[in-house]
């Protein structure tokens, strides 16, 4: 069975359970080396909500230790029954954070005018030598979407915007930035130990 078909068939054992948890499943990763890793990432019903008003902070209900812990329990007792792996294996299950990856092009729907950061399985046929971009989602259609590059992240003769097909993303991650409030101004010491 190859990686996308067990993971697909891990989605089905696991949906219910996450489900029945008040939760939601927003990916699995598998890395085999040098025994299988089964990483679960799950999400809050809230966090989903949020986001999908585009409300994305720190400070929305998130998922507990409890909760994963929980779901760890009942997801290794099923993997264990159905046994899909031949060998030893880890299981993590954790949150996706606010520096998120993606998993599907439909993720990526709630992130509009939000900053992503992706790296492509080869070469962009139109930006040659190029697999990273870092920019802003601007749009998506079907399966593909587009990124603003900031001058920061392009050259000065390299346009502006970047059209990605989903099939050619290895990863996409949401690129967060926390808030910092300005400083308080007041007074500052001089060199000479004086107030300015």
């Amino acid at each position: 069975m190859n990686s996308a078909a067990l993971i697909e068939t891990i989605t089905q054992l696991i949906s219910p359970l996450i489900t029945a948890q008040g939760l939601k499943l927003w990916g699995i990763e598998l890395i085999n080396i040098p025994q299988p890793i089964i990483k679960i990432f799950v999400d809050t019903i809230e966090t989903n909500r949020l986001h999908e008003n585009n409300i994305i902070n720190s400070k929305s209900e998130q998922i507990t230790i409890e909760q994963c812990a929980s779901l760890s329990r009942l997801i290794g007792l099923t993997l264990e029954v159905e046994e899909l792996f031949p060998n030893k294996w880890t299981l993590e299950v954790s949150s996706p954070g606010l520096e998120r990856s993606f998993f599907t092009i439909q993720q990526l729907s709630n992130y509009i005018n939000h900053d992503i950061d992706v790296t492509l399985k080869e070469q962009h046929p139109l930006w040659p030598n190029r697999k990273k971009f870092y920019g802003t989602l601007i749009s998506i259609t079907d399966n593909t979407f587009m990124l603003n590059l900031s001058l920061a992240h392009r050259k000065s003769d390299e346009p502006e915007n970047v059209s990605i097909n989903w099939q050619q993303v290895r990863k996409a991650t949401l690129v967060h930035h926390f808030f910092q409030p300005n400083k308080k101004l007041g007074s500052t010491k001089g060199l000479n130990g004086g107030t300015t």
